[in-house]
Parts: C-alpha cells; structure tokens; sequence
C-alpha cells in the first residue's frame, strides 16, 4: 500500500479494498482512523481531525463544526460502504428530524438531554421505530466522531431509545394457504408466489433469481443476490448478510411450477422476439425485464390473495405449507 503523508497529516494510504483510510496519531499515544472513497475526501477529514485535537491529545472540535455540518460530511464518508436503502434512510431521517432541531448545536456541545428532548418530540410525531432509527443514526455518527477524536465520548449511549415495537405478523393458514397456491398457479408469476409459500425466500431473492442459479434436475435454488430500488433504478446487490447466500432444496411441486413457468417464459421470448430483454432472470416482465417489487405486489400478489378469499397481509410471508404439499 502506498502511503502519503503530509505534515501534521498523519498518514493516509490505501486500503486493498480500493478505500482511502486515513490515521491520526494524538500526543497522549491515541490514534484514530477515518475512511473515505477518496484521497482527497479523507485529507479533509484527516484535517478536521486534527485541528480538533487540543494540546493534551483530548478530543476537541472547532467551534465552527455544527451538527448539521459533521452529519453531511459524516454521510458522504459512510455512503460507499452501507447499504443504499440504509443511506437513504439516514439521509432522510438527518434532514427532516435531527437537523431542523439540533443541527445548529456546536458538535462537541451535544449531550444526552439534547437527544432526550428530541426524541421526546419526535415521538409526539412519529412512530417509536422511526424514532429508534433516528437514534441508530446518531449514536452510528458520533460513534465514529469519537473514534476520529472529534468528541470525547459517544452521548448516544447514555440515552435510551423508544422501546421496540412488535408487530404481528399475519400468516396464511393451511387452507388458506392451498386456496392461495391453486389461484397462483392459474397467474402467469405464479411460480414466483408458490416458490416464495414453499420455500420462505423473501420477495427481493425471488426478483433477483437468475436460471444459472437454478438446478431444477437436483431440485435446488441459490440464492445469491437481492434486487431493490436506489436512485431511481433497480439495483441487484448481494443479500444483506453471509448466511443469506444459501442452496435452498425445493420440493417436487415448485419444482413443476418452475419447469412450466420456463416453458411459458420461453413462448413470451420467441414471441418478443427483438424486444425481449434476455436478462436471464427467472421471473420478468412481460419484455424480459426485472420486476418492481411494489408492482409485483399491486399487480399480482393482492389480487391473487382477494381471488382465494385471504387475508391480504402486507407482505409475502412464508406459511405453513398445505399438508399433502
């Protein structure tokens, strides 16, 4: 890795994941370490750093850094290594709940009844799990902060969020269930539905299941990615943790409900001809593109529930399978 330092810098260099880092080492013997996507990105953070320390090697910032401006720079610093959704979440949350109310507050003079009364406020407004998201933000922002030396601690931890909801989840029962897999079968993403109900993939693995991943001889599904929207398009990214890139073994019924659903696939193609998109993607629309999840649900899931007489739940939720299944 090669390294370039400037004076009073510390050191900065790259990392083999294609990351800036940038470290700052303080008089008492402490060191701290910001990232970036680029060299020039962790200079200036690596500076603010810097001029933040006092003598003493304590955690010092500038009284000109606000809230609002720690949280801007902090989120263009996270934004390559989170998840999309994740970042839009927290770029909502910051400009809509925590900037109005604190962002003018010097950052190093945030403490824990700040956040006491904002949360206080917000939950006059919003929802107790909104309100925790909020707080996940804050206490993911300062904490690192504290580790760049911004701050001397952390107050996000001394707070306690809004208790966490629990939501009920409605399930389809037995006979719902069978009514629900005959009336999938007669809909042309019908083996999307019956694969979901048998298997417990989650709408986002169905979307984004490609044949190569499909080995209907050994009756097997590998699941290795997760589609969603970012940005205005539809974005194909690995599930969100290790455990969810898994061989998923599916029984003899989905597996009929797959090879029909290849047959009519391959009619809609030969029919398309030109047009079609050849995505290689499981399940498409009618062109041979990726389906929208919120498109998928309006346009096929809930009409299929009303037609079996179900309970429309809110989403695709596995249920126990219909015994001679």
């Amino acid at each position: 890795m090669t390294r370039h330092r400037t004076a009073g810098e510390g050191s900065i260099f790259r990392r083999k994941d294609g990351r800036w880092c940038g470290q700052i080492s303080y008089p008492s013997g402490a060191r701290g370490t910001v990232y970036g996507k680029t060299q020039a990105e962790v200079r200036r953070l690596v500076q603010q750093a810097v001029q933040a320390r006092n003598d003493d090697g304590q955690a010092t910032a500038p009284a000109k850094i606000t809230l609002a401006r720690f949280l801007n720079d902090w989120m263009a610093t996270v934004k390559p290594s989170i998840r999309w959704q994740t970042w839009q979440q927290y770029e909502r949350n910051a400009r809509l709940h925590v900037v109005p109310l604190l962002g003018a507050v010097q950052l190093v003079r945030i403490d824990r009844h700040h956040l006491n009364r904002l949360y206080a406020k917000k939950l006059g407004e919003l929802s107790p799990t909104t309100v925790r998201h909020i707080h996940t933000l804050i206490r993911r922002a300062l904490s690192d902060a504290e580790r760049w030396g911004m701050v001397p601690r952390n107050v996000a931890r001394l707070v306690d969020p809004p208790s966490k909801v629990r939501h009920r989840i409605t399930t389809l029962s037995p006979t719902e269930a069978k009514r629900f897999l005959d009336e999938a079968a007669q809909d042309r993403l019908g083996a999307l539905f019956i694969l979901a109900l048998m298997t417990g993939l989650r709408r986002g693995e169905c979307l984004a299941l490609r044949w190569r991943d499909v080995d209907l001889d050994a009756g097997e599904v590998a699941v290795r990615a997760t589609v969603y929207r970012a940005g205005g398009a539809l974005v194909f990214a690995n599930p969100k943790t290790t455990r969810s890139n898994r061989i998923v073994s599916v029984p003899p019924y989905v597996v009929d409900a797959l090879r029909r659903h290849q047959f009519g696939q391959d009619g809609e193609r030969a029919l398309r001809g030109s047009e079609w998109h050849d995505s290689g993607l499981v399940f498409t629309n009618g062109i041979g593109r990726a389906i929208e999840g919120s498109n998928l649900l309006r346009r096929s899931f809930y009409p299929i529930l009303d037609r079996a007489g179900c309970l429309a739940s809110g989403s695709m939720t596995s249920a126990t399978p219909p015994p001679h299944y």
